[in-house]
């Protein structure tokens, strides 16, 4: 649980993350489109300004220039000396002079104040007046604008005594009136006659707006606040209710383990054999795999593995699991069926899967010749190639109803004999040296309880006295070349039961045959 915690802080911090680079996002992204809010905010201001003045300019030109009182501050232009009737007296007397048009633009431009710090020029390719040469910038914009006769203007950003302004021109294009001031062989009408060009300081603009940024920022970082809570609480509530459903799960996956464990429990209570079995080849193959691998994971993997390798008999009736002699081709063929069934069992359980994949091919042969799936060599996973050689190790090692067990000297041999066939060559190796010195503890399969006795009857008690059969027999003289339990047997013969069955019929040899059954079970 407390790996899980740290899951989900993890995640907690990774959602925090996130959010809080959105807000930056949103603010950086803000103030960039504030930053061109308040150029276009100038540049529309320039923009104004411009057409204003540029309507100025037409309707002077419109009306041939405008006649004004001659003084100090409207002298008579020097460069327009060559027009006839430059200069006029009203009847009363008063001098007058005539202005053209960018003599009027430059008086405004003197005399008049700007809103927000706006500076406004006027320049010629070839100007009357040298206070109209175009100068470093201008020249580039009547450049650019001369080039690109469908531009309606030029702007850019500048740096103007260490402060940003908008700079923009807009063309002035030769009408016919322009030709009463300017030569017409050099400017025709339609043709490019210069620009007026507008410089707008930024700062006046940014401290306008300074407001509603930060009231913006505000507003952002109130969200990001509301966020930060709202991930917060939100993701308890996640991590609280992934927690219960992992408790939930923890607590399916308890309940089944546990159900596995009565199963594996029963099926020791069923055969003997397989209950010692399946904790001897965990053991075998705790020692295999432990000689083999340095990760001690690995090691506990293929030993729970190795646990339930049986688990699946559960599903095998008690007359093949029990029987004590070969079987039949659809009995083996019934068997095979204990690996599909164990290997269902063990999926219902996600942590349980890797172990199912491993308890699924321990019936394979390395040359694939082995069930399920038949598959060889290094398509069998490796952990099961080391339960095929201890599964195969305990059976040979181990007393069966229907044959004696081997020695470990005799199994050994013939793990080497088959190192290639059914083993996988280096597991064999490694097997035949951990295995060699082990002790075996004289184990059978013959029943040793009245219990055990029972349930072992149909095979190995004759149905009519109940005494122990022809099967039974084999089995104990098998088990008895290693035990030597015995040193010699009493045979009791009963002859003329043909003629007693002849005289007194077959109920009466059976009943005779029951009585001395229960006479031999009180004596022995």
């Amino acid at each position: 649980m407390k790996f899980e915690a740290l899951t989900y802080r993890h995640f907690l911090f990774i959602g925090l993350f996130i959010w809080t680079l959105l807000c930056f996002g949103a603010g950086v992204f803000y103030w960039f489109s504030y930053d061109n809010q308040v150029i276009a905010f100038a540049k529309n201001t320039a923009r104004t300004a411009l057409n204003k003045d540029l309507a100025s300019r037409k309707w002077v030109i419109g009306h041939g220039g405008i006649y004004v009182p001659v003084n100090a501050k409207t002298p008579p232009n020097p460069y327009l000396k060559q027009i006839f009737e430059r200069d006029i007296k009203t009847p009363s007397g008063i001098p007058l002079t005539l202005m053209n048009s960018a003599y009027v633009l430059r008086q405004m431009i003197e005399s008049y104040g700007t809103l927000y710090g706006e500076k406004t020029g006027v320049s010629s390719i070839k100007p009357l007046s040298p206070a109209n040469k175009a100068d470093a910038w201008q020249g580039k914009a009547i450049q650019y604008l001369s080039k690109n006769r469908s531009i309606d203007e030029y702007d850019e950003i500048a740096i103007i005594n260490n402060e940003k302004h908008v700079r923009m021109m807009i063309p002035m294009i030769t009408e016919k009136s322009c030709q009463k001031c300017h030569d017409p062989s050099e400017n025709p009408i339609g043709g490019l006659r210069g620009g007026i060009d507008i410089s707008v300081p930024l700062k006046t603009f940014y401290s306008l707006t300074n407001s509603a940024l930060k009231e913006t920022f505000i507003w952002l970082i109130i969200i990001w606040i509301v966020g930060v809570i709202a991930n917060i609480i939100a993701f308890r509530e996640i991590e609280s209710k992934a927690k219960q459903l992992r408790i939930n799960e923890l607590e399916k996956i308890k309940n089944y383990q546990n159900m596995l464990s009565l199963v594996i429990d029963l099926i020791d209570k069923r055969d003997s054999y397989t209950a010692g079995h399946s904790h001897r080849v965990a053991q075998y193959c705790e020692l295999i795999a432990d000689a083999i691998y340095v990760d001690k994971s690995i090691v506990k993997k293929i030993t729970e593995a190795a646990t339930m390798h049986d688990i699946g008999k559960i599903a095998i009736p008690d007359s093949i699991l029990l029987k004590p002699g070969k079987l039949s081709d659809a009995e083996y063929e019934l068997i095979k069926y204990h690996l599909t069934a164990g290997y269902e069992l063990l999926l219902k359980v996600d942590s349980y899967h890797e172990l199912a994949e491993i308890m699924r091919y321990h019936h394979e042969r390395y040359d694939g010749s082995g069930y399920p799936q038949g598959i060889k060599g290094d398509q069998i996973p490796p952990l099961a190639r080391i339960m095929i050689v201890a599964d195969a190790f305990d059976a040979m090692t181990t007393d069966r109803i229907y044959k004696p067990r081997k020695s470990v000297k005799e199994a050994l041999i013939e793990i080497e004999q088959l190192k290639g066939i059914q083993f996988d060559p280096e597991i064999a190796d490694v097997a035949i040296r951990v295995l060699r010195n082990i002790t075996i503890e004289t184990t059978g399969q013959f029943p040793k309880t009245d219990i055990e006795q029972e349930r072992l009857a149909y095979y190995l008690k004759d149905q009519l006295t109940g005494l122990n059969n022809h099967w039974a027999l084999e089995s104990l003289l098998g088990a008895n070349r290693q035990t030597k339990d015995y040193s010699f047997a009493t045979i009791i013969s009963i002859e003329n039961m043909t003629d007693f069955n002849s005289q007194y019929g077959w109920e009466k040899g059976d009943i005779l045959l029951q009585e001395l059954g229960g006479v031999l079970k009180n004596l022995y």
